[in-house]
């Protein structure tokens, strides 16, 4: 047996059959079809809004403090490697701009900010 796939015909796969007919079914009926929780390309083609789903997690016990304690500073870590690395970025781009200035014959000073400039102006008098 040799089997095959045809992109053309991709949107009449089994499943997406069976979600227009649930879909179809429940609007007929005046429900709401909810394709929660994970967020797959397939579901987004069906949708007309998409929505972020949250959760929290709060111990209630030491057992559970133990048990999250992990999870924690894993949740920490992340956010704290994205923020440098955010911040690298930053630099990096700014190291790229001050070599395309230079190399385009310009020259780069740096701005001071209207603050600092009503400083000058207000100690020139």
């Amino acid at each position: 047996m040799v089997t095959s796939f045809d992109p053309e015909y991709g949107r009449y796969s089994p499943g997406m059959l069976l979600i227009e007919d649930v879909t179809q079914w429940s609007f007929e009926n005046g429900l709401t079809f909810d394709m929660r929780p994970l967020r797959l390309e397939y579901k987004e083609r069906w949708a007309n809004t998409l929505t972020q789903r949250i959760s929290y997690t709060s111990p209630l016990t030491w057992k559970g403090v133990i048990i999250l304690t992990p999870a924690l500073l894993r949740f920490h870590a992340i956010k704290f490697l994205k923020a440098a690395l955010n911040a690298e970025r930053r630099a990096a781009i700014r190291r790229v701009m001050v070599w395309y200035v230079e190399f385009k014959g310009g020259s780069r000073t740096p701005a001071t900010s209207g603050t600092e400039q009503g400083r000058a102006r207000v100690g020139d008098l």
